[in-house]
């Protein structure tokens, strides 16, 4: 994981840019390329943002919870990943199948939709 931006100033405090909901979403973004490759590569099999089924999801049109998310389906899928956990009613809103495909393909049908489903 790779982490570019400093989330402290020179005197040690944090940068009020990155509060601690950004540093939460983008460590998970980072995370979500990792489940995106991960241990299926390594087992031989397709990679879950390189599948068919993904493809289909990721080229609908309008279909982007963030303009990063357009940049190809490797992001995409990192942003699906993270928005679903941090954001999932926006991801439902924008692209319900993206949300679908989240649920059933990558979480196991946990649902983050409440502060209660959250803990």
């Amino acid at each position: 994981i790779h982490l570019y931006s400093k989330w402290r100033t020179p005197n040690g405090s944090f940068h009020p840019v990155y509060d601690q909901y950004v540093k939460q979403y983008s460590l998970y973004h980072e995370i979500g390329h990792l489940v995106g490759f991960g241990k299926r590569t390594l087992l031989g099999r397709k990679e879950k943002h390189n599948n068919k089924e993904w493809m289909e999801v990721h080229k609908l049109p309008d279909c982007f919870i963030s303009t990063y998310s357009q940049t190809n389906s490797v992001e995409d899928f990192a942003e699906s990943f993270s928005s679903y956990r941090f954001n999932a009613m926006g991801l439902k809103f924008s692209c319900p199948e993206k949300y679908e495909y989240m649920r059933t393909k990558i979480y196991d049908e946990q649902e983050f939709l409440s502060e209660a489903d959250c803990k």
